[in-house]
């Protein structure tokens, strides 16, 4: 079995004794808590442990979890969060560890409940840190989950949502509008011609708005495919799976988008 999970090393902590050093099961399939844990760069690094010092670190690590989320407000749980991630996070739990990815998924679920109350400039600072943890938790999951999955398909549609808001070419127009309890509602009809006559007067003026723009809306509609194929495969009647048949490519508010940037549709 191998000790770095495929180069994610999804269970590895960080070796106290070198800076590069990743600390690894001697046996991956041992359940004895004596068996030893060595760093990956011996015979240069000598540090090991064993398995029960691992134990007892992760299970304070499960307890500052567990205490982040406990009868907290929103943005409490989301200052908890961020503190018991800066805590761990590449210093003591290698930065793919399977807690740190929980960590990291936990705080994309409260950015998303957070997008709908806070104000534009707030907005936008969580968006590009929502990014960046999706497109972490993204790189491990597809080498350890890949394919559609729930998982996936959720992380996706996070990303799709941050993707929105942090881009130049909708800020001017749709910042302010979160999406209103549906992914798809941000494309309100008013809002939406705003946004086509600015994009169009930018143009006429020589702005190059029309290839970086039409780039950046790709991509958006890339990622969204991604998470529709991935949350279409569940139940029907449960949240994720209607809120997929709500990612429509033809629907009213991304069809004028897509014909403005001459995007051929695709399912």
């Amino acid at each position: 079995m191998d000790p770095n999970e495929h180069g994610t090393f999804y269970s590895a902590l960080k070796c106290p004794k070198c800076p590069n050093g990743q600390l690894l099961p001697g046996n991956p399939l041992s359940l004895d808590l004596s068996s030893i844990w060595l760093c990956n760069l011996a015979p240069r690094c000598d540090f090991i442990i064993v398995a029960s010092q691992v134990m007892d670190l992760l299970k304070n690590v499960q307890l500052d979890v567990e205490n982040a989320a406990v009868e907290h407000s929103l943005f409490q749980e989301y200052q908890n969060l961020q503190s018991v991630l800066a805590k761990y996070r590449g210093k003591i739990l290698h930065r793919n560890h399977f807690y740190i990815m929980n960590i990291q998924y936990a705080l994309i679920m409260v950015i998303n409940q957070l997008l709908e109350i806070v104000n534009e400039e707030e907005a936008l600072k969580l968006s590009y840190q929502q990014i960046s943890l999706c497109r972490s938790c993204i790189d491990v999951v597809d080498v350890l989950r890949p394919g559609n999955n729930r998982i996936r398909g959720k992380i996706q549609l996070s990303l799709f949502k941050s993707s929105i808001l942090s881009q130049d070419f909708v800020q001017d127009a749709f910042v302010m509008l979160l999406f209103l309890g549906n992914l798809l509602y941000f494309f309100h009809e008013g809002l939406l011609m705003t946004f086509l006559v600015e994009a169009k007067r930018r143009m006429s003026e020589g702005s190059d708005f029309a290839l970086t723009g039409r780039k950046q809306f790709e991509d958006i509609l890339n990622i969204m495919r991604i998470g529709r194929e991935c949350l279409i495969l569940e139940p029907p009647g449960s949240p994720e799976h209607t809120r997929a048949l709500k990612l429509s490519l033809e629907s009213s508010g991304l069809e004028p988008l897509i014909r403005f940037f001459n995007i051929r549709p695709c399912s």
